[in-house]
């Protein structure tokens, strides 16, 4: 009788020596078998999983949390869900262990050096890794070949890429909090003395990031103001406003705070009401601009006041 045979795997899982593979070639030189590859979900996608989740449609923040950290994978999807809709903060234990499984079982020398790339991001060059790690080229290579036959990073040019953004979230969250602060450090470190280095060439950005995660308040300010620069060049208003808010995190932490930007408290709101404005969140320039008021004299300073109350008025118009 005719017979339909479906058998289904995940491609994630296949390591470069799994014994699947040479199976897989075989069949596949076979006329009568059919192979069909299962993309992973678009956004459209998850927001219909997590409506079928929930009963109800989403809010689109929370699609987009879920959708970034899933990358589309639906098993994911449905784990990161929580039962309010929104994305649930850290990751449960037993997706945890399930991620790290594949990780604890390399090498010692290779969980180190992922360590440190989780640390680096989901993207991380070989050259960086060979700054912040202190290896050379060859002992770098040694030390991550058992990560890329095992399928937990993947070559990409001149650049590892974690296989999934879950994975390296796992790694980084195994760190102890010392260990952690100490290789932000070092990457920091790296890029100031090769900015080049950096992501997208947004050396400033990666440094803010990173001289914050290390606890170093004055060269987290340093940076972030000139990420912030660098991003209204870009004209990436979200990312300005998001980096000054980093700016208005450590201020109090920085005694000469306003000497070292050449800027008080209140022109930092304002600068960042101006990115909000123009970025879309109303609401949070509002906010801004309010908080910057209520610094400014608007008969010493009529001026200033008067260009905050400018965005102000365009915000609430919007």
């Amino acid at each position: 009788s005719p017979m339909l045979l479906v058998v289904t795997y995940r491609t994630d899982d296949l390591h470069r020596s799994h014994p699947l593979r040479p199976l897989l070639a075989e069949l596949g030189r076979i006329e009568s078998v059919t192979r069909l590859e299962l993309s992973r979900l678009d956004r459209r996608d998850v927001t219909r999983q997590v409506a079928g989740i929930l009963g109800h449609e989403p809010g689109p923040g929370s699609v987009d949390d879920i959708f970034a950290r899933s990358a589309g994978n639906p098993f994911f999807v449905e784990v990161l869900v929580s039962e309010g809709g929104g994305i649930i903060e850290g990751l449960p234990d037993s997706l945890r262990d399930l991620l790290l499984a594949g990780v604890e079982r390399l090498p010692d020398e290779t969980r180190r050096a992922l360590r440190t790339a989780s640390v680096a991001g989901s993207r991380v060059g070989h050259m960086l890794l060979t700054e912040i790690t202190g290896l050379d080229d060859t002992a770098l290579s040694d030390a991550l070949r058992p990560a890329v036959h095992g399928n937990v990073i993947v070559p990409d040019g001149e650049e590892y890429v974690f296989r999934h953004a879950l994975i390296r979230e796992s790694v980084y969250g195994d760190l102890l909090p010392g260990e952690r602060a100490g290789l932000h450090k070092r990457c920091a470190e790296a890029l100031e003395r090769r900015p080049s280095l950096a992501p997208s060439g947004r050396a400033a950005a990666a440094l803010a990031l990173h001289w914050s995660a290390a606890h170093d308040a004055p060269a987290t300010l340093r940076a972030a103001w000139l990420a912030a620069d660098e991003a209204a060049s870009a004209a990436a208003w979200a990312e300005r406003l998001q980096i000054l808010g980093r700016v208005l995190e450590v201020w109090d932490q920085v005694p000469d705070a306003a000497q070292r930007v050449d800027r008080d408290h209140a022109g930092v709101l304002a600068l960042a009401a101006s990115a909000a404005l123009l970025s879309g969140d109303m609401q949070r320039a509002v906010d801004l601009a309010d908080a910057a008021l209520r610094e400014l004299d608007p008969e010493r300073e009529p001026v200033r006041a008067a260009l905050v109350l400018v965005d102000r008025a365009q915000a609430n118009a919007g």
